[in-house]
């Protein structure tokens, strides 16, 4: 076999899901829906482990057989914990990998998810279903 009949396998990617802590109908389908796109033999989901979309990332995804990665907050450190872990999480991550953010209004830790996002070029889906 050649050099040129060897077919390469896409790059290995990072999925983080991001979101509210708060009950948001209908965020497990377009969870669902947003890992339908990727190939779970190269993907990997990524989340904060926080109660909300979060969680419901990480059920989705393992329904799903992806691999899941959870990186959770270190509490002890008092409110900069929720902050430090996501950063831990955008480091973890190349210009190859995604974010996607699924917000409400009153969520302080996914807008921070994603300014982070933001400045270290990484791409962002907002996801703006639950905002209005």
């Amino acid at each position: 076999m050649t050099d040129t009949d060897k077919k390469e396998s896409p790059p290995k990617q990072v999925i983080l899901i991001c979101g509210s802590r708060y009950g948001m109908e209908g965020a497990a389908e377009v969870i669902r829906n947003i890992l339908l796109k990727y190939d779970l033999a190269f993907t990997t989901v990524l989340h904060g482990g926080a109660p909300g979309i979060d969680s419901i990332a990480g059920k989705v995804a393992e329904m799903m057989k992806f691999p899941v990665k959870v990186e959770y907050a270190d509490w002890n450190l008092g409110k900069k914990g929720g902050p430090l872990r996501n950063s831990r999480m955008i480091a973890m991550l190349s210009k190859n990998d995604h974010v996607y953010a699924l917000p409400c209004k009153k969520s302080t830790g996914t807008w921070d998810t994603v300014d982070k996002a933001q400045r270290a070029g990484i791409p962002i889906t907002v996801i703006d279903k639950w905002l209005k």
